[in-house]
């Protein structure tokens, strides 16, 4: 069959736009179906996206990708480089409107079937399904890097896609990192949303929610929105303090690449140690209904009380061990991805194979 082809010997195939290579691929150019295998590795060269895996099926007409058995996406760029790993990761384009989605996001934490078409519902996505839908080759533009900003995550691309990544998500960037089990970005509006039990960490800092959704704006300031059991940690530099700050739902605005302004809505507390010219005085213990903090290079500048506020200040001799935690504290740091080699490592203590190596970039 002349539309029938299948390449081995390890080929490549690229074009100004996209470069495919893998063990082998099959094609079938009547329906636009392929199937690279082995070593699959598919670069969206306009977009900076690199995406790996030992199986990846992609139609060229519906512009649907699927990537599975040690899929990566790569976001790259000149300073840095986000490397994601999941057992399945999807891109498709994007017809949903922002406002409609909008409304569906904010009824629950989990990767529910309404954010997407009932065809490609989580549920109907297995490791056995061959025909695992995935946006275009040359569409995976996931922007990761977005997710602690980059020069080019404002960027609206020609055409806006959905990406998403399914099960036991982890990911790794040299100034952040973070895991979830499910995430899902949109390229038209540049908001990235984390489900069930997401983690992200930057420097000394962690970030923990039922769920968490970052928006990346044209214009400063970015926002990071956490709901429900939203609790921010923040290691001191002697590694033995920690400032906290928790409530039912927080907003967190960046500028400049720091977080610059929390608004804590609903059942607030703050712990952070307060200081003078001479050193550290105490612990400041504050509780509200609403809270907004101000932060200046990492540190609380500012408290504001703004409801049914109550509030001390501990000197150092009077803080007790119980007085260091707020409840539900729990740094994870032993999770935490260390490279980005470490994003297929499992959570549990079972070691698990790493898979052959990833690109360089």
């Amino acid at each position: 069959m002349k539309n029938l082809a299948h390449l081995t010997k390890k080929p490549r195939i690229w074009n100004i736009n996209q470069k495919v290579k893998a063990d082998s691929i099959f094609y079938d150019k009547e329906k636009g179906d392929g199937l690279a295998l082995g070593h699959a590795r598919i670069e969206d060269i306009e977009n900076h996206i690199i995406v790996q895996g030992n199986r990846v099926v992609y139609n060229d007409l519906s512009k649907i990708a699927t990537a599975t058995d040690s899929a990566v996406l790569i976001q790259y760029s000149k300073t840095d480089s986000l490397f994601l790993h999941a057992q399945i990761l999807r891109t498709m384009p994007d017809t949903s409107k922002v406002s409609v989605r909008a409304s569906v996001l904010s009824k629950g934490s989990k990767l529910a079937a309404s954010k997407t078409p009932a065809r490609d519902t989580l549920a109907a996505v297995t490791p056995e399904a061959k025909a695992l839908t995935v946006k275009a080759l040359n569409t995976d533009s996931i922007a990761a890097n977005a997710l602690v900003k980059d020069s080019t995550a404002t960027v609206k691309p020609k055409d806006a896609r959905l990406v998403l990544a399914y099960y036991k998500v982890r990911f790794y960037r040299q100034d952040m990192q973070g895991k979830c089990d499910s995430l899902a970005y949109w390229s038209k509006d540049s908001t990235i949303q984390l489900y069930t039990a997401p983690v992200i960490w930057s420097n000394r800092n962690q970030i923990t929610a039922d769920y968490i959704e970052m928006i990346n704006r044209t214009k400063d300031p970015d926002e990071v929105r956490m709901k429900e059991n939203a609790f921010i940690i923040a290691m001191e530099e002697d590694s033995v303090r920690f400032n906290q700050i928790k409530g039912k739902n927080m907003v967190g605005f960046i500028r400049n690449n720091e977080l610059y302004k929390i608004d804590v809505s609903g059942n607030g507390q703050s712990n952070y140690y307060a200081y003078d010219k001479k050193g550290i005085i105490g612990l400041n213990q504050a509780q509200s209904s609403n809270i907004t903090i101000y932060m200046n290079k990492g540190k609380v500048s500012r408290i504001a009380l703004i409801k049914s506020p109550d509030g001390e200040l501990k000197p150092m001799a009077q803080i007790e061990e119980g007085d260091k935690r707020l409840p539900g504290f729990n740094w994870q740091q032993e999770i935490r991805p260390k490279s980005k080699t470490d994003i297929f490592r499992t959570e549990e203590k079972d070691q698990k194979t790493l898979p052959n190596k990833i690109s360089k970039k």
